[in-house]
């Protein structure tokens, strides 16, 4: 008899008696019977999580798993419970019973969560395993979690950031009564001139440039100055004169 470690029923085979010589056969078969000695196959749920989405729904997949295959048949009833998710509103709810055939290792349960565009804290509801058939239930509870993917002032509160990205303005100046932001830069006061500023440098060909200028007019104001002398002692010659 081969061993092996599979959850299964007792197994028989018969020995048949045939072809008896010299005596008389009073039972010509038996049975024999292979008992099984293995345990039953633990089931266990995973917790799973999903992002709600704005619209529509997005499914939630719970994976039901037998820690070892079988030689029976397996089963397995389950139901979701509220917790701080709302069937029909958040979610769908869902009960049934799940199948293993021999030799099967998993199945999966599909709830679908509902979209929405409210801002909410993330939502949660359960996944319960109950009557199991055949196995054992190792872990029979799962949460189911609903992400939040909305935030506080929808599309219209992010557009200001995206155009302040962009290097854009959330919003324009208000130049309903004519006013021009450009004016109102122009007519700042300009900033004083600061200790450390450089000094004007004049170059050499100006600098000459302006003594020419310079004594140029000196000049000229020196020939006004001798006119001015001349008329005066005319003047008072004239008058020094005696009459004819």
């Amino acid at each position: 008899v081969a061993g092996d470690l599979t959850d299964e029923p007792d197994e028989t085979f018969l020995l048949n008696l045939t072809n008896a010589v010299n005596v008389v056969l009073a039972d010509t078969q038996a049975v024999a019977t292979i008992a099984n000695d293995d345990e039953a196959p633990e089931i266990t749920v995973a917790d799973v999580a999903v992002v709600e989405g704005n619209a529509g729904t997005k499914n939630l997949t719970f994976v039901v798993k037998l820690s070892a295959a079988s030689g029976r048949t397996v089963s397995v009833n389950y139901a979701t419970v509220n917790d701080s998710a709302t069937a029909g509103s958040d979610y769908t709810a869902k009960s049934g019973t799940l199948t293993f055939l021999p030799g099967w290792t998993s199945q999966s349960v599909v709830v679908a969560a509902s979209g929405d565009e409210t801002v909410e804290a993330d939502e949660r509801f359960w996944l319960n395993l109950t009557n199991p058939a055949n196995a054992v239930i190792a872990d029979g509870q799962a949460a189911g979690r609903i992400l939040n993917d909305d935030q506080a002032g929808g599309s219209s509160g992010t557009s200001a950031g995206i155009a302040m990205a962009a290097g854009g303005r959330a919003s324009g100046p208000d130049n309903s009564a004519g006013h021009s932001p450009q004016k109102a830069v122009d007519a700042a006061p300009r900033p004083a001139k600061t200790a450390y500023e450089e000094p004007l440098l004049i170059s050499p060909a100006a600098e000459l440039a302006d003594a020419a200028l310079t004594e140029e007019n000196q000049q000229d104001s020196d020939a006004d100055w001798l006119a001015e002398i001349l008329h005066a002692l005319a003047g008072a010659d004239g008058r020094s004169r005696p009459s004819g």
